[in-house]
């Protein structure tokens, strides 16, 4: 006789699926957290019950099928009534063996829109596995023949300057080649840059994790937010949190995930004037930043893949910040999301845990020509 003490309903209830533990005889021996929570039903209740009075949908022959061939079975969409409407549920049966004997079967579950969430994070990292494997290689045959090309670059252009101060060149022929110079080497550097990024997307660098203090990170931005805000004549106005909230990540690639977001805010208001707002909140579990702008927006059609790589509303840029930015939020277990909308602008939140906080009195910077000039 199976003592059905051994499993553990502290652990069973940490499972982020409902779990329902079934005899032999498909009676029902344990149902975790999770699965009361979503059924909204008493365990007490239905404890030695036949898991068909639980689900009067379920197939009695699928599980038979577990019992004959000791394999996992795909149930499918099972929906459940609710006191008020129904859920919809991605089941799944497997054999629960106990040191090679079989003692019954496990009747496991997702809420369906969660599943479809889980099998979209799978697909996208699969996608992203992909695309980093492809960089690295694509990266390392770029790289080597545009070294060389900069490299001739730089010794024809030297050259040209000393046949030029030797008098073996026609000045206006040889500024013409001279004023061509600055162009070729800024088409380089993007190029670099590009290279550089898909580095970072296919092998992310070694991170500098530590405790930081939000109000750190906003203070570290300041200046540059100062210098954007004059520069481009826009308005950047910093919502600072009241509660200064310290949480785990590397402040370098932080301060760039922001800097890039604000930049990108800055190009969809293409020197037009216009407003970011850079906020910070706080809860007691999450640290929630946001970059909203009054720009153009993003469309529909693009949105739901704006983050992929190689996507981008500018034919300009190759599209791989926005990845960047993603791939450094999750390494910190956070989430990124954006919202946005034809003609009323962009808005990307991060939420990022956060382990402590403290009550500060701050007050709201706005950065701009005129703030800057009083």
């Amino acid at each position: 006789m199976i003592s059905w003490g051994i499993f553990s309903d502290e652990i069973l209830d940490r499972i982020k699926s409902g779990v329902i533990v079934l005899d032999m005889g498909d009676r029902i021996r344990h149902i975790n957290r999770y699965a009361l929570d979503i059924l909204q039903i008493d365990r007490e209740q239905w404890q030695q019950r036949l898991v068909t009075e639980l689900f009067s949908d379920l197939d009695v022959v699928r599980i038979r099928q577990v019992h004959a061939e000791e394999s996992q079975v795909n149930i499918g969409r099972l929906e459940f009534p609710l006191a008020e409407g129904a859920v919809s549920l991605m089941a799944e049966i497997s054999p629960l063996m106990v040191m090679g004997q079989k003692v019954g079967t496990l009747l496991i579950f997702q809420v369906y829109t969660e599943f479809c969430t889980v099998q979209k994070e799978i697909v996208h990292a699969e996608k992203m596995a992909a695309i980093a494997s492809m960089a690295a290689g694509a990266v390392h045959e770029i790289r080597n023949p545009l070294t060389t090309v900069k490299g001739f670059l730089q010794l024809f252009e030297r050259d040209l300057q000393k046949l030029m101060g030797m008098g073996l060149i026609q000045r206006n022929y040889s500024e013409k080649f001279m004023n061509i110079f600055p162009l070729l080497f800024s088409e380089v550097r993007k190029i670099e840059q590009i290279l550089s990024d898909l580095v970072l997307l296919g092998s992310p660098q070694e991170t500098n994790y530590r405790i930081i203090k939000i109000h750190d990170v906003l203070h570290s931005l300041l200046p540059k937010l100062q210098e954007l805000a004059l520069l481009h004549n826009v308005s950047i106005i910093c919502e600072l949190p009241r509660k200064n909230v310290k949480f785990f990540g590397d402040l370098n690639e932080l301060l760039s995930v922001l800097l890039s977001l604000v930049q990108n805010s800055l190009e969809a208001l293409e020197g037009q004037g216009g407003e970011i707002r850079l906020s910070a909140e706080t809860t007691n579990k999450s640290l929630f930043l946001s970059v909203r702008d009054n720009g153009p927006g993003i469309s529909k059609e693009i949105l739901p893949v704006i983050m992929d790589p190689f996507v981008t509303t500018k034919p300009e840029h190759p599209g791989l910040g926005l990845s960047i930015c993603q791939q450094v939020i999750e390494r910190m277990g956070g989430h990124v999301s954006i919202s946005s909308e034809l003609g009323r602008g962009t808005l990307v939140h991060l939420e990022i845990p956060c382990i402590y906080e403290e009550v500060v009195n701050m007050t709201d910077i706005r950065l701009g020509l005129k703030e800057a000039a009083n």
